[in-house]
C-alpha cells in the first residue's frame, strides 16, 4: 500500500529525481546537451560539460566545481568515451532533433542515433533527463526550429521492453528503464529563483541542509501547482536509467 502511494505521489518524484540521483563521488561528470550559455547540473556532479555549437563562455552554476565547454553538433557522435559519464541532460533539445533524414541517398534516424550515443557514453546505471515540449501543447509546434513533435507515448519507444521494436531496422541499441514520465509547466523544477540567490547560503557550511531543502521545495512546488490544470501543461519531464 505504501509503495503504491509513493509511486503516484510527487514525493516519489522528489526522491527519484532530486535525492536518489545526486552524485556523491568527487569525480562525477554531467553532460548538458544543447546547453547554450547557461548549462544545468541537475544532479550536482563535480564536473559539468556544456556541449553546444559555437559557445565561447558559459554562466557556470554554483553546484559544479569544474565546467568544460565542448563545441560539437548533436548530429555527430558525442565526443566522450564509452561508459564514462554519470548523467546527461537535454532541456528543450529533443524537439530540435529530426526523426528521419536523407543522407547521400541513405535514410538515417538522427533521434535514434542520438539516443544510441547517450546510452553509449553513460555508465551502467547512468541517468538521462529530458524536458521537452510535447503534443497537444502549442509550445511543441510554435517555434520555427522544432522539427520533432513528441507525445507522451513517443518516449516509450526508447525504454525496455518497448524499445525492442526500434532494434529491428532502425539501429537502436540502447537499453533503458524508465523512472519518471510526467507532464509539467515549462522548465518547472529545474528553474532557479531569479531574484533569490539561495545557493549563496551554501557558502556557510551550517546552511547546507537548509539550502538543499529549499531547492527541493522550490523545484517541485511548481509540479504540485500545475498538477490539476492540464490545459497549461506544456512539457514532459522524462528520466531514464541505463541498464
Amino acid at each position: 500500500m505504501l509503495t503504491r502511494m509513493l509511486s503516484t505521489s510527487w514525493a516519489y518524484i522528489i526522491w527519484q529525481v532530486d535525492v536518489g540521483f545526486m552524485h556523491t563521488s568527487e569525480d562525477s561528470i554531467h553532460v548538458d546537451l544543447g546547453s547554450g550559455t547557461v548549462p544545468r547540473n541537475p544532479f550536482f556532479a563535480d564536473k559539468l560539460v556544456a556541449l553546444d555549437l559555437n559557445i565561447d563562455e558559459v554562466q557556470a552554476p554554483s553546484n559544479a566545481s569544474k565546467v568544460q565547454i565542448v563545441n560539437s553538433s548533436l548530429g555527430n557522435p558525442l565526443p566522450f568515451e564509452d561508459n564514462s559519464i554519470d548523467s546527461v541532460s537535454a532541456f528543450d533539445v529533443l524537439e530540435h532533433i529530426p526523426r528521419m533524414q536523407m543522407n547521400v541517398g541513405e535514410v538515417t534516424y538522427p533521434l535514434v542515433s542520438l539516443m544510441n550515443e547517450i546510452w553509449r557514453i553513460l555508465k551502467p546505471g547512468g541517468i538521462f533527463i529530458s524536458l521537452t515540449p510535447a503534443f497537444p501543447s502549442d509550445q511543441a509546434f510554435e517555434h520555427p526550429t522544432h522539427v520533432n513533435f513528441m507525445t507522451k507515448g513517443s518516449f516509450s519507444y526508447f525504454v525496455f521492453p518497448s524499445s525492442v521494436s526500434l532494434n529491428k531496422g532502425y539501429g537502436y541499441v540502447g537499453c533503458f528503464e524508465q523512472i519518471v514520465l510526467h507532464w509539467q509547466m515549462g522548465a518547472g523544477p529545474f528553474e532557479e529563483p531569479k531574484n533569490l540567490k539561495y545557493h549563496q547560503l551554501g557558502l556557510v557550511s551550517g546552511f547546507r541542509k537548509l539550502r538543499d531543502i529549499f531547492r527541493i521545495v522550490y523545484r517541485f512546488s511548481k509540479l504540485i501547482r500545475w498538477r490539476f490544470r492540464p490545459s497549461v501543461r506544456s512539457h514532459i519531464l522524462w528520466v531514464i536509467r541505463k541498464i
